[in-house]
Formats: C-alpha cells, sequence, structure tokens
C-alpha cells in the first residue's frame, strides 16, 4: 500500500493522498456519511513528477527492465522494477494517469533463529515447475500487467503531462584548476565546486613538485557535468617517470600530501 501510494503521487503530479479503504458511505437512508480524509496535498514538485513518469516509462522500451513484459494494450503506463539482494524480495510499482498498483513476489517467512535467521531466495525455489533467476520482471511486473489491464478497463484514456524540458538535462560546472596544489586542497576545491573526487594509484610525472597534484580527468577549466567524478593525477616530480610506487603510500614527496599537513574540507 506504501508503494502504491507513493508511484500514485507521481501519477497526481505530484500530489499525495494518504490511502484510505472507503470511497463512499451512506446511511439506511442513501444519505452520505462522512469518511476518514485522504489529506491531499502537493509533496512534490509538477514539473518533477510529470518529468519522473516520462522517465519511468521508459521501463517498458528496449533497454528497460520490464521490456520482456511490454507496455499496457491501450493506454501510457509507467514503473518500476526492484529486485533485493540474492532476490529475496522482487517488486513492480507502475501506475497509469488513473491507477497505481504495487506487486511484490516473495517468500514472507524467516527461517531459522538468532542470527542464523534468514529469508530464502526466490533463486532457490522451483516456482510453476521452473527454477531460475528471478528479478522484478520475472513475476512481480506480468502480475502487475494483468492486474492493470482489467482495473483499467473502461477508464478514458488519458496521457502524463509533458516533462519538463529543463529538467531532461545535467547541469554542467567548471572543473577549477588544482595543478600543483597538495591533493588534499585539490579535493577540497573541487567537493566545493560540486564534483566527487578519486585519487588515482598510478603516479604521472609533471613539472610539478612530487605528491602534489600533476593533472585532472576532466582537465581544470574544462565543463562537464555537475556531481560527476574528478580523477586526481599525482605528481612524481620533473622527470622522475611514475616512480614505481602509488600516491599516499609515503616514499615520494612524504606522501600525496608533500609532507605538509592536509587541509581540513567539507565532504
Amino acid at each position: 500500500m506504501t508503494m502504491a501510494s507513493a508511484y500514485a503521487a507521481f501519477a497526481a503530479k505530484g500530489t499525495y493522498c494518504a490511502p484510505i479503504a472507503v470511497l463512499s458511505l451512506k446511511d439506511r437512508y442513501g444519505k452520505a456519511l462522512p469518511i476518514q480524509n485522504a489529506n491531499c496535498k502537493q509533496t512534490l514538485d509538477e514539473n518533477v513528477a510529470n518529468t519522473v513518469n516520462m522517465g519511468l516509462s521508459r521501463v517498458f522500451k528496449p533497454g528497460g527492465t520490464a521490456a520482456s513484459v511490454g507496455p499496457l494494450p491501450d493506454r501510457p503506463a509507467s514503473g518500476k522494477t526492484g529486485t533485493t539482494n540474492d532476490s529475496v524480495d522482487t517488486w513492480f510499482a507502475g501506475y497509469t494517469p488513473q491507477l497505481a498498483t504495487a506487486v511484490w513476489v516473495g517468500d514472507p517467512h524467516t527461517y531459522g533463529k538468532g542470527r542464523k535467521a534468514s529469508r530464502r531466495s526466490l533463486n532457490t525455489l522451483t516456482i510453476n515447475g521452473v527454477r531460475k533467476h528471478v528479478f522484478g520482471a520475472t513475476y512481480a511486473a506480468p502480475i502487475w500487467k494483468k492486474i492493470m489491464t482489467v482495473a483499467d478497463k473502461g477508464l478514458p484514456v488519458k496521457h502524463f503531462q509533458a516533462p519538463n524540458s529543463s529538467l531532461l538535462t545535467v547541469p554542467q560546472a567548471t572543473v577549477p584548476s588544482v595543478e600543483g596544489k597538495s591533493v588534499s586542497d585539490a579535493i577540497s576545491d573541487l567537493e566545493d565546486a560540486g564534483f566527487s573526487t578519486k585519487v588515482s594509484n598510478t603516479l604521472e610525472p609533471s613539472q610539478y613538485p612530487a605528491g602534489t597534484v600533476a593533472s585532472t580527468s576532466p582537465g581544470g577549466g574544462s565543463r562537464t557535468d555537475s556531481g560527476s567524478e574528478i580523477t586526481i593525477n599525482v605528481s612524481s616530480g620533473p622527470g622522475a617517470g611514475d616512480g614505481g610506487g602509488k600516491p599516499g603510500l609515503g616514499g615520494i614527496g612524504g606522501g600525496i600530501f608533500g609532507g605538509a599537513p592536509p587541509k581540513k574540507h567539507k565532504r
């Protein structure tokens, strides 16, 4: 119920309504009685929700995780497969503009006691005469499709709102130039600019002192996706070759910080 109502918020342009079991209630005279309030509220920006709908519609297309299941026969739909480690739980949650359904397939029982207690992987079971690796598209998605094909029957065919074009591109940012700096200062500068970092295990000869930054990939001054990973290449010194060593293991320049204490920075 939680999963179905969460995905329903995407279909409803970002409006979340708490699920309630009763749609209407009348007394014996036919008079309508008050029922529980669904407390509907806007919890997600409408443009974001509409763009998510477009993205999740790709699940049924070639390359999507439920491509083998295929779309609903007569109306647009979006959704997502889900598979936990070792296929203990498998899911498909999906929706049309009017209805949302979540399907779970798994063994709910816990076997063993104490620290040895565990759930059973579906990959160890023979299901309907077949034993195979089970994913969200194996059983949950086909069940979802059968349910939704019947549930949507007779409803008018509606379409999702168009996605927001500004949300379909990744923001770009300029990579700071950090050559010649200590690795700790370079990490700080790059992360302050919105990038993640990785220090290469191979030293690179350069004009900069051993243990400082020789270069980055992508290079300083270039434009790349905001939040992407920048590789830091550590200098082995002018004309020193790769030194046969690895940065951060001591030796050349006192390690990756060139003998200088690391600068504190926010991660």
